[in-house]
């Protein structure tokens, strides 16, 4: 699977390896670092979940939970999403969106009512969630 291409076969890429990680990985982290980057570990060490607060023990507890969060395999989530809208959209022609990720299952449904309130939730869920990030970075 290393040799798929996202795009036609004759098509060349416009950025390097090497760009498009330092572009995504700006893009993802956004205000949630900004905020979290300090707030998060301080949180765990005054109230870490288990011990006692303020202690040695308490800033490991701290650091390790927000390696965590902040961590390979969150980032994985948004690796896989981004993979598959990228090969049913450039290699396929389909819409970029969220329904596209549906064709297997759904066929050419995803042009009707299903894949409407498909693009919809998607929609909503990302109008919310930065809403939250914006929220907790005026904090």
């Amino acid at each position: 699977y290393g040799d798929i291409k996202l795009g036609p076969d004759h098509a060349q890429p416009d950025f390097s390896y090497h760009s498009w990680f330092a572009m995504l990985f700006s893009a993802g982290m956004g205000i949630g670092l900004m905020f979290f980057g300090v707030a998060e570990p301080v949180m765990h060490y005054l109230s870490p979940p288990v011990g006692t607060p303020e202690t040695v023990a308490a800033a490991k507890e701290a650091m390790r939970l927000t390696f965590f969060h902040w961590g390979l395999h969150a980032w994985a989530i948004y690796a896989i999403v981004a993979l598959i809208l990228a090969f049913f959209s450039y290699r396929h022609g389909l819409p970029l969106t969220l329904r596209s990720a549906l064709y297997p299952i759904i066929g050419d449904r995803i042009y009707g009512p299903v894949g409407h309130a498909v693009d919809i939730f998607a929609v909503i869920g990302t109008v919310f969630g930065v809403a939250t990030s914006l929220g907790y970075g005026v904090l």
